[in-house]
Formats: C-alpha cells, sequence, structure tokens
C-alpha cells in the first residue's frame, strides 16, 4: 500500500510557533501527527503545509489529531496522489479519514492547511467543457444529484470556485476518490481536470460541509461526509429509558444496538411483530443487555400511536430518549386518509412526540432526534393540498411517490425547528438529521416501476447500516449540543438545511396544521397558546374529539 499526504511544516521554537497558528483569515491551523496507530510512536505537531513528512525525520503518518482548522492529507509527498479532508477530530487509524466508501490509503505523506475553509460564504461555477466553455452553473448549495437537478453533462470540464473550499468525489454517495477546490489556489480556477488532480473529469457528488468547505460533483452535489466521523468516542450518556422507532432492521437496527451496548433500556417501536421480536433477540445477544424489549407501534394509525403512548406511560416511568427514525417511500393511504409518507414520515411521528413531550421534561435532560434526510432539499409544503387531499402529492406514481418522500423530509425539518423553539427553557432539546440509508430497507414497500425509478438514484446516497447510524449516534450521546436544538446534523456534523427549511413562518403553520389533524378535530388555537406557555396537558390528544 502506498503513502498518503498531508500538508503542515513542523515547528521550530515557540516564537514560530506563535506566528504561524493563524491563517490569513485568523483562523488556528494546528494538527498532531504520528507514525503509528492509535497514537503513538514519534509525534510532531504542525501548523502550515509539511511537503514531504519524511524530511521531517518520520516515515509516515499512520494516525493524527487535527486540533484547529481544517486540513487535506495527501497520498505522496509533494500534495501529490489521493486527497482527504480532515476536520477537525481524532483518526487513530488509516479508517478513519478514508471511510468505508473511500479507497483504502493507510499512510499519509504531506498535508496542508485549507485557509479559504474559513469564508463564510461558498460559490463555485462548474462549467461543461474545458476553459470554462460550455453549458454553467453557479452553485451556493447543496444539491443532492447535479444531473437529477438537471446537468445536460456526465462530467465537469471546468471550474471556478470564487470563495471558500468544496470537495469533489469520483462516485456517488461521497465514494472514490476526494477531490479538493479552493478559492486561494490556482486563483480559484481549474481550467482542466489536471488541475485539480483527477484521472478523468466525471465527478460525482459537490456540497458545504461543517468547516465551512464545500463539496463538488459532476452528478451529486451534497453534503461532505468528510471522515466518516464514528461517534465511538463520544461519552456514555446516562439514559435510563429511549424508543427508537424503526428499529427492527438496517440503521435502526445499528443504532439500538449501539445504544443498548451503552447500557440503555431500549424499547423497538415497529409494525412487524416477526421482525421486531427477532431484533430484540438478536440486540440483547450481541449487546449482553437483557433491557431490550418490543412495543407494537404503526405509524400508518393514529390510533396505533396513541395506544403505543398510553402503553409506554403506563408502563415505563422514565424516558431520555425519543428516535424517530421510521420512513418509507410508498403510495397508498394510511388508516386514518392521510398520504402513506407524509403520514408514516411524519404526522405519526408528530403525534408520538407531542404526546410523550411530559414524560420526556421529566428527565434532567432528554432528547428527541427525527430522523429526516437530504432529500429534504427537495421538498415542499402545499398546504391546498394538505387541506384537500390530506397529502403533500395528488398522484400514485413512481414520481409523485419519491416527491412524497421529498416533502416529508422538509416536513421533519421544519418539526425539529418549531419544537426546538417551543422547548426553549425546557430540559428537552431536539435534533434532524441525514443518515445516508440503505436501498433494501427505504423503498421496501415501492411496486416494481418505483424501485426501477428509485433505486438507481438511491446509489447516490448508499452506505453500510453502521456508516449511517453515526449522525444519530452522534446527536444522541455528543455532549454541548443543546444550543444547537433545532438544527441539523449529517456526518456527525451541524449543516445547513435548504431555505424553506429554515422558514420559521412556514414551520410554524405547519405545526398548527398537523396539530389540526393529529388531534382530529376543532380550532388548535387555545391549545397552541397554552402549549406555548408550558401548560397545555397533552392527554387530550390520547384520543381522537367527538365531532
Amino acid at each position: 500500500m502506498e503513502s498518503l499526504c498531508l500538508a503542515s511544516a513542523p515547528v521550530a521554537d515557540a516564537s514560530r510557533h506563535d506566528a504561524s497558528l493563524a491563517t490569513a483569515d485568523g483562523i488556528v491551523s494546528w494538527v498532531t501527527v504520528y507514525d503509528q496507530e492509535n497514537f503513538q510512536g514519534k509525534r510532531m505537531e504542525f501548523t502550515s503545509a509539511c511537503q514531504n513528512i519524511m524530511e521531517c525525520g518520520m516515515d509516515n503518518i499512520r494516525s493524527l489529531k487535527v486540533e484547529c482548522g481544517a486540513w487535506v492529507g495527501y497520498e505522496h509527498s509533494s500534495f501529490c496522489g489521493q486527497q482527504f479532508i480532515l476536520e477537525r477530530g481524532d483518526y487513530p487509524r488509516w479508517e478513519s479519514w478514508s471511510g468505508s466508501n473511500a479507497y483504502h490509503i493507510e499512510r499519509l505523506m504531506s498535508f496542508r492547511p485549507i485557509c479559504s475553509a474559513n469564508h463564510k460564504e461558498s460559490k463555485i461555477t462548474v462549467f461543461e467543457r474545458e476553459n470554462f466553455i460550455g453549458h454553467q452553473w453557479e452553485i451556493t448549495d447543496d444539491y443532492p444529484s447535479l444531473q437529477a437537478m438537471g446537468w445536460p453533462s456526465n462530467e465537469i470540464g471546468s471550474m471556478q470556485v470564487q470563495s471558500g473550499a468544496w470537495v469533489c468525489y469520483q462516485y456517488p454517495g461521497y465514494r472514490g476518490y476526494q477531490y479538493i477546490m479552493e478559492c486561494d489556489h490556482h486563483g480559484g480556477e481549474y481550467k482542466h481536470y489536471r488541475e485539480w488532480g483527477s484521472h478523468a473529469q466525471t465527478f460525482q457528488e459537490v456540497s458545504p460541509s461543517k468547516c465551512k468547505h464545500k463539496q463538488v460533483s459532476v452528478l451529486v452535489l451534497t453534503t461532505l461526509i468528510a471522515g466518516h466521523n464514528n461517534c465511538s468516542r463520544c461519552k456514555d450518556q446516562a439514559f435510563t429509558t429511549l424508543i427508537m422507532l424503526g428499529s427492527n432492521t438496517g440503521i435502526g437496527k445499528t443504532t439500538a444496538l449501539d445504544l443498548a451496548k451503552r447500557g440503555a433500556r431500549v424499547i423497538l417501536a415497529c409494525r412487524n411483530k416477526e421482525k421486531a421480536e427477532a431484533a430484540v433477540y438478536d440486540i440483547r445477544k450481541e449487546s449482553g443487555n437483557p433491557e431490550v424489549l418490543y412495543m407494537h407501534l404503526d405509524l400508518a394509525s393514529l390510533k396505533s400511536v396513541r395506544d403505543f403512548a398510553e402503553t409506554f406511560l403506563k408502563s415505563e416511568p422514565r424516558l431520555d430518549l425519543l428516535i424517530n427514525n421510521a420512513g418509507l417511500i410508498a403510495s397508498g393511504r394510511t388508516e386514518d386518509g392521510f398520504g402513506m409518507a407524509f403520514g408514516v414520515n411524519h404526522l405519526g411521528h408528530f403525534l408520538l412526540t407531542l404526546l410523550l413531550l411530559d414524560r420526556l421534561k421529566q428527565a434532567e435532560h432528554s432528547r428527541v432526534i427525527n430522523v429526516s434526510a437530504l432529500l429534504h432539499r427537495l421538498g415542499s409544503v402545499d398546504f391546498n393540498l394538505l387541506n384537500t387531499h390530506k397529502d403533500l402529492v395528488t398522484g400514485q406514481s413512481s414520481w409523485h411517490a419519491f416527491r412524497a418522500y421529498c416533502h416529508s423530509k422538509l416536513c421533519n425539518v421544519l418539526f425539529t425547528r418549531e419544537l426546538a423553539n417551543r422547548l426553549e427553557g425546557t430540559s428537552v432539546t431536539c435534533y434532524c438529521l441525514h443518515p445516508g440509508v440503505i436501498s433494501t430497507e427505504i423503498g421496501r414497500n415501492m411496486g416494481v416501476l418505483q424501485k426501477l425509478l428509485f433505486l438507481p438514484m438511491s446509489k447516490l446516497f448508499f452506505m453500510d447500516p453502521e456508516g449511517g447510524a453515526q449522525t444519530t449516534l452522534y446527536c444522541a450521546l455528543q455532549e454541548g449540543l443543546e444550543p444547537l436544538s433545532g438544527r441539523y446534523f449529517s456526518s456527525c456534523a451541524l449543516q445547513n438545511v435548504s431555505a424553506r427549511g429554515r422558514d420559521d413562518a412556514l414551520a410554524k403553520k405547519l405545526w398548527e396544521v398537523l396539530f389540526c389533524f393529529a388531534s382530529l378535530g376543532g380550532s388548535s388555537v387555545s391549545h397552541l397558546a397554552a402549549f406555548d406557555s408550558g401548560r397545555h396537558n397533552l392527554k387530550s390528544l390520547q384520543r381522537p374529539l367527538s365531532r
């Protein structure tokens, strides 16, 4: 296996150390590297670029800690070969920077800080052909897929970075080679794919990331999953009891297993009894924790949601964590006549959360986690359709099912934002996130035509269950997130949401409409006013109101 490169220079003395700590923007850059895994062996600190680690007396880099700033590491010396984004955090082994979807490079040989990653805004223009010719797009935000959004080609010929730093990926789903594009390098101009180090200009992704650099790709324009952070370094929280929705397979099951290993009492809230009981058996066996049990919950039935809440509140004296993880892409209607995706992916979660809020407030510190998706960026909310069709789409085609999923994920984001506002000053905080998805589960209720449409697109986002669970675990376990209640995370990092996802007026209006839907009658104005003041008795939602 060939070696990697990172950019930084050794610090000769204290005065040089102090002078080099700040970048051009006054941002500190600091990395500590080791020549053995798990932070063992020879150790050196750097605050600027290192063109060849061997010239500093080390054979290679096998582990590192980024103390401050954003860095890029290289496979070879002189900043050549495969590139890796290195953001603040610990990298004990090569998997930490390669991740499960990148090529495996076990050593780094050169590295440098990314000064332009600290720009407040990021903007890049991509061109269809070399030398800034042909069709062009100006990009300032993430996109799930350039082609899905109308990009006319399967490649990018050239790019101009007006501000910030961007990361390009070779394949969809943040897989393959990474290429870092910066406004401070090449004058921000990349006339040909050779200038960004690619063997061919078929990028797959582009988007912003937690340290304010962005990612770029020809086919996919999405949020960076840099380093595939593993949340095992998060401290175990004092969770006595948690509820995990959508937990009998995939990401949900993996998340439940991790939390069970940490000693929590885990309640799997699932519709399919056979699968849920099998999951309980597996999790108990692997975790060694007998405090894993199943309670029936069908989110396609508001009666089932109320029954679940009633059973839980009678049997469990405490609730520390609620993870609303269930989700599907499907046509049809729920038991109550709502669109299936809207009812299962959002309305059921909304009602359950409200029914359990009083119990959550009794814990010293509790959290609500709503699992959204990157595709919320394609979503919108049509209140006319909600009022007339009890859904966010009108048709039953494959395309309508996909659109309904996107709309429901935007609802998750808006709900989290409004819930955080209403819970301010309480012991409960809430977060939403994009976890990554698994093909075999999210489309399980699709018809043949729907799968033909969705599954090829889903290749843009798939990862393994362990990787997909990391951001949920981060939001559940990471200390110090309380000031970020209501915010959106991806790859264990704070991310921006779409413009609609930041619309407080839209979030409030959606809440009011959903409150009426969930209680199945009457105006919600008086209830909302009481809830805002913390006096609303949520037991009024236990059964439908008489008409």
